[in-house]
């Protein structure tokens, strides 16, 4: 997932285990940290019948 730069940041703590997973699984799917988490923030809010306007799984820049 692209997000572009002029997006809002948001600094998150979080235990370095967690971190490690998440890196690990990233670099599994060929994903940056950042695409990771917000893929599965995303999913998470989809399960709970939130959903977006774009698609998730999009890799194409948006201008």
């Amino acid at each position: 997932m692209i997000v572009p730069s002029n997006s809002p940041k948001f600094n998150l703590r979080i235990p370095q285990e967690v971190k490690e997973a998440l890196e690990k699984k990233a670099a599994h799917e060929g994903r940056s940290m950042n695409s990771e988490i917000m893929k599965r923030l995303m999913d998470s809010l989809k399960v709970e019948g939130i959903d977006f306007a774009h698609s998730q799984n999009s890799e194409a820049p948006t201008a």
